[in-house]
């Protein structure tokens, strides 16, 4: 691509002819280049340092969830002791039902012996009758009497026998009963002392949460504050260099614009392109709009003067 530097008004020659510069070359001999290098760097240096700069940090949010943590956690404590209360009660009803039982074991044997002994003379008797019936000469209906006396007499034993253990269950159940409520409501009150010393356990565990949030949260709101402060101060030093590249970019290229039109006039050319081929167009690319007949490269003529090196000497010569 191709830029016009000079194009003089009134031709001083009925002859067309045309100059080229080459851009690359008369640059780097340009007696601000190393300054124009040294600002890109001081501006490159400027963004690393802002690049540089730590990432906002993510202010915790304390949710619903976070904030009844606390609570669901003495709530589970309070669970746990109840399974740990059942488990515990249950193996006290077991050692409690077998302790009532060894307790009443002599007097339930010795009351069940007692109404056996009430039947006994009797059933053997019709027992003994009815192994003889042969020898006795007993009827049939003799023999049907005697056994049905005999059931009589085992069922009237058996009710009296369940009588009596059924008393003494009675009396272990009830014992259990009793003895159930009252360990019951002892669990249910350490289980409510527990459960409020965990809740203002909780209590005090938020409220440290919370003031270490809060405290969390201020520090990261300064944090960005002085970030936003340092990026501020940082895009003006770049905003500021950058004015200072497109001041000095500006005057180079006036420079040589200056310098080329002075030759335009000494050589009597119609126009003078600028070739800006392996420039660094990074530093010197303008808004300009480029010469399209000439898109790709500068095509050198018998009508076209390379001023290259005029240029350059009077540059040299300048300094």
């Amino acid at each position: 691509m191709l830029k016009y530097f000079h194009k003089p008004a009134v031709k001083t020659s009925p002859t067309y002819s045309a100059g080229v510069i080459k851009l690359n070359e008369v640059l780097k001999t340009h007696p601000r280049y190393n300054d124009l290098l040294k600002l890109y760097s001081e501006r490159e240096s400027i963004a690393a340092e802002m690049r540089a700069l730590p990432a906002d940090p993510s202010a915790a949010k304390l949710t619903d969830d976070m904030e009844n943590a606390f609570v669901d956690f003495a709530q589970q404590k309070n669970d746990m002791g109840i399974q740990i209360m059942n488990s515990n009660l249950q193996d006290e009803m077991i050692a409690k039902e077998k302790d009532l039982r060894a307790q009443i074991a002599d007097s339930m044997k010795a009351d069940i012996k007692k109404e056996n002994d009430k039947y006994e003379n009797a059933i053997v008797n019709c027992s003994l009758k009815l192994d003889n019936a042969e020898s006795l000469r007993l009827t049939p209906d003799e023999v049907n009497n005697l056994q049905g006396e005999m059931a009589q007499l085992k069922n009237e034993r058996a009710a009296k026998v369940n009588a009596v253990v059924g008393k003494y269950e009675n009396y272990v159940q009830a014992e259990l009963h009793k003895y159930y409520a009252e360990r019951v409501k002892y669990f249910q009150g350490v289980l409510a002392q527990k459960n409020a010393d965990n809740l203002a356990g909780v209590d005090a565990q938020q409220t440290a949460f919370k003031d270490k949030r809060d405290a969390m949260i201020k520090e990261q709101t300064d944090e960005i504050a002085e970030r936003k402060k340092s990026y501020i101060a940082l895009w003006k030093k770049l905003d500021d260099k950058n004015s200072e590249i497109k001041a000095l970019r500006e005057s180079m290229i006036n420079d040589i614009a200056s310098k080329a039109s002075m030759f335009a006039v000494m050589y009597h050319l119609d126009v003078i392109y600028a070739d800006p081929e392996d420039e660094l167009n990074e530093i010197f690319s303008t808004d300009d709009e480029w010469d399209s007949l000439f898109d790709n490269h500068v095509v050198t003529t018998a009508s076209v003067r390379d001023i290259t090196s005029d240029v350059i000497k009077q540059m040299q010569d300048a300094d």
